[in-house]
């Protein structure tokens, strides 16, 4: 009776462990890979020469976009937009000075028109000499010639002035330049230049990494590719959690790419079939809201159970 008991006992425990068991492997099914978490990173780069007034950033400071994380040194700009706003008031006293000129040239004219109309009728009934209407005719042209002479003279004038103002145009673009905003909302990851030091055109300031959505590239064997589509919802696994933790917390992603040529498996990726085959990469991606999931996380794609 005693050993009946045992046996049953023995093949209701070798059931549970072959029932767990079964449980255990099941899931494996539903493994794709490995994968190492990845954002999506901005260069942030000066585009004018100077040395760095200020840098007002942090590495792993929370960034927005358009807030402002480093100036260039202004100081030569705003010498050539004093000597630019020189050159434009000189031209404008200028301006102002042929404009009276022109003014006075206008009057002479019409002073000389008057007189030799005045003159050439008298000379016409014989009581003013030729003569003195020829010497009129002749002052009135030179009247008039003065007078044409001053208005074409406005002109260049009106062009110089344009070009200082498109050059002023230019130096405040270049102004605008020097404040080095960020274009995204995300974390410094790389500061690569402090204050005092020198920089030029595409010189990085800081490197700025996107973490409200991840991607996570992981391999599959020809025989899984046929089961996955582009658009697909997988899973992501975490095993272990900030504290360290084993928590297999899983998180929602989409299949966006995948590849078309086959490539050998990279050996820091561990495929559960094999090492020794040809696979796919697959990239997934995966809202990030709450900053689980850091750049560099190993975790795992899994198939929708």
């Amino acid at each position: 009776m005693m050993h009946r008991r045992l046996t049953t006992h023995l093949l209701t425990a070798l059931t549970g462990i072959m029932l767990f068991s079964g449980c255990e492997r099941a899931p494996d099914r539903d493994f794709l890979g490995s994968a190492v978490v990845e954002t999506k990173t901005f260069m942030v780069a000066s585009t004018v020469q100077g040395p760095l007034a200020a840098v007002y950033i942090e590495e792993g400071k929370k960034v927005t976009a358009g807030e402002l994380l480093a100036v260039v040194d202004t100081v030569p700009l705003q010498f050539q937009r004093d000597e630019l706003a020189a050159g434009i008031s000189e031209i404008k006293a200028t301006f102002a000075a042929k404009k009276a000129e022109i003014e006075a040239f206008s009057v002479e004219v019409t002073g000389r028109e008057r007189e030799f109309s005045r003159i050439d009728a008298l000379a016409a009934k014989g009581s003013a000499t030729t003569q003195r209407r020829d010497n009129l005719s002749t002052q009135l042209q030179v009247a008039r010639a003065k007078l044409e002479a001053a208005r074409s003279a406005l002109k260049p004038l009106a062009e110089k002035e344009k070009t200082l103002r498109v050059k002023g145009r230019t130096i405040e673009y270049q102004v605008h330049r020097c404040f080095i905003t960020s274009p995204v909302t995300g974390i410094v990851l790389t500061l690569f230049r402090n204050s005092g030091e020198v920089v030029g055109p595409g010189s990085p300031i800081a490197e700025v990494g996107v973490f409200d959505t991840v991607t996570a590239d992981f391999f599959v064997p020809q025989p899984v590719l046929s089961s996955l589509a582009y658009g697909q919802t997988v899973r992501i696994r975490i095993d272990w959690d900030s504290a360290g933790a084993i928590v297999g917390k899983y998180l929602p992603a989409t299949i966006s790419w995948i590849g078309e040529e086959a490539e050998f498996s990279p050996k820091n990726i561990q495929t559960r079939p094999g090492r020794n085959e040809l696979v796919f990469r697959v990239r997934c991606i995966a809202a990030n809201p709450s900053g689980t999931l850091k750049r560099g996380l190993p975790v795992e794609v899994w198939k929708l159970p």
